[in-house]
């Protein structure tokens, strides 16, 4: 942990701002993978944070060890040259306001997409020649990957209409699995941040790891409750049968999306898998709700660009 004390006043600033964002994606991400199995009380919400924490640590472990694809999109994408400590805090001040503003108003937010949109605005505010591109593809596998899993959910859940499963169980399974894909998902991209704030071959990825883990087991257990309940009550009233579907549907959309290095939002894909589990089951679904979170998808990218676009301007006038 020595570098935390020996680093520059910039990049201490930075290092702080990064573990905050992975405690507010504990706040407003994480919940996403435990949200159906508290709202069926099939586990507690206790026990399910606890399943979380170990299985996001898990997924990142392991699917670090196997490709960095997710993580090195976020390196390469957060080259700011000379600038850099003053372009990271930017970048990571934009995703800590977007992100509170959110959970205030009870939303799930995407971390990963902020962090995007930020590291644009920041580059564009240092007149380095952003290219549209990354932007746009990001958006791209934001569409792509809901349409997969709301179709794919709604499919399943047709599929399994007749079948009679111990689905509370495989609810258990499930939680597992997603909260392993989260981990795989976004905490290699936090881990990816953490590797350009800290910048040095001396930090060790166990020891980030952990951090990742840890600050995302905390956020999760002291603000993660409203984002349960507007995930797992919000959008559908959910059976067991319906959670397991939309868990399973998540959890394979996110393997994919992984195994091709596509940065992609879980509270998204969450958010229409258990759409399209209470489209098959026919429930009553609260399109207010969905609205909402289709609201702060959309206002994810040109908000955070923004906010960390005028930090930086501001910083270099002063």
């Amino acid at each position: 942990m020595s570098y935390l004390f020996d680093a520059q006043p910039i990049d201490a600033i930075a290092i702080a701002l990064t573990i905050l964002v992975i405690f507010l994606n504990g706040f407003t991400d994480a919940p996403n993978s435990i949200a159906t199995i508290v709202a069926t009380k099939t586990l507690s919400m206790n026990k399910a944070c606890a399943l979380c924490a170990i299985c996001n640590v898990a997924g990142l472990a392991i699917v670090s060890a196997i490709t960095k694809a997710v993580a090195n999109r976020i390196l390469e994408s957060a080259s700011f040259g000379e600038k850099r400590g003053i372009a990271i805090v930017a970048t990571l001040a934009s995703v800590v306001i977007f992100s509170c503003v959110s959970w205030l108003f009870s939303m799930p937010s995407s971390e990963s997409h902020a962090l995007v949109a930020g590291i644009w605005g920041a580059t564009l505010a240092l007149n380095q020649g952003a290219s549209i591109n990354p932007f746009l593809e990001i958006i791209f596998y934001m569409l792509m990957s809901c349409a997969i899993s709301l179709f794919l959910s709604y499919f399943i859940f047709c599929a399994l209409r007749r079948a009679n499963f111990p689905y509370a169980k495989l609810q258990i399974l499930c939680c597992a699995t997603s909260s392993f894909m989260h981990g795989a998902q976004d905490g290699q991209k936090l881990l990816g941040v953490l590797l350009v704030v800290t910048a040095t071959s001396r930090v060790n990825n166990t020891e980030l790891i952990l951090i990742v883990g840890v600050a995302m087991l905390l956020g999760t257990l002291l603000g993660g409750g409203k984002i349960v309940k507007s995930m797992g009550e919000g959008i559908a009233p959910l059976t067991p049968k319906s959670a397991f579907v939309s868990d399973i549907s998540a959890t394979l959309c996110l393997i994919l999306c992984s195994a091709f290095g596509f940065p992609v939002s879980t509270s998204n894909i969450k958010a229409c898998s258990v759409t399209g589990a209470g489209l098959g089951e026919k429930s009553a679904i609260n399109y207010r709700t969905l609205r909402h979170i289709a609201y702060v998808a959309i206002l994810t990218f040109p908000v955070c660009m923004l906010i960390s676009y005028i930090i930086v301007r501001l910083t270099l006038n002063m």
